[in-house]
């Protein structure tokens, strides 16, 4: 009987060990590589030889008591006065013809910028509209958009130097893009 409990005691001490190497491992690989996810870290102890589950690690791991970016709400309160919208829209017409709608939107306003209507609207007519929507130094930094193929090769972006983007085929455009 003594035997018996103090193999159970050993036993305990052993797993109240394992356990604390275990959890100091959990944290360490957590606060070493930040973007490892739950699974990647049980599969890495894994492969060190620890059979532990996905909760476990959840469970030990460090708490981030602030989310590792802003979030989208914060984002958008913060840069409202710098985030455009533009969409299309269709107009089905008293003889059946479809015509397309452009609406370029500011946040900060709520306020339409720009509108216009055409019955074939092609990428060098939509980077036509952004240029007379944003003469000048008045882009915003933002600019929300679908991923519809109208856009085309006017639409490509590619970031410049003072923080705004330019399109590649038109030197006029200077509005960067955010895809939601």
């Amino acid at each position: 009987m003594l035997l018996a409990l103090e193999v159970q005691i050993c036993s305990r001490r052993t797993a109240q060990n394992l356990r604390r190497e275990v959890r100091v491992l959990i944290r360490r690989m957590w606060r070493e590589n930040p973007t490892w996810g739950v699974p990647r870290i049980q599969a890495e102890l894994h492969l060190l030889g620890y059979e532990i589950a996905e909760s476990t690690v959840a469970k030990y791991r460090d708490r981030s008591r602030k989310p590792p970016s802003q979030t989208l709400k914060s984002f958008l309160r913060n840069h409202a006065g710098q985030i455009a919208a533009i969409d299309f829209f269709t107009v089905p017409t008293a003889t059946f013809n479809v015509l397309y709608g452009f609406i370029v939107l500011l946040h900060d306003r709520r306020q339409v910028v720009h509108f216009n209507v055409t019955a074939h609207p092609t990428a060098l007519w939509t980077a036509q509209q952004i240029i007379e929507a944003f003469p000048e130094e008045t882009a915003p930094l933002f600019l929300l958009r679908d991923r519809d193929q109208i856009y085309g090769e006017h639409f490509s972006w590619s970031s410049c130097g003072n923080g705004h983007s330019r399109s590649r085929n038109s030197s006029a455009l200077t509005v960067a893009e955010s895809l939601c």
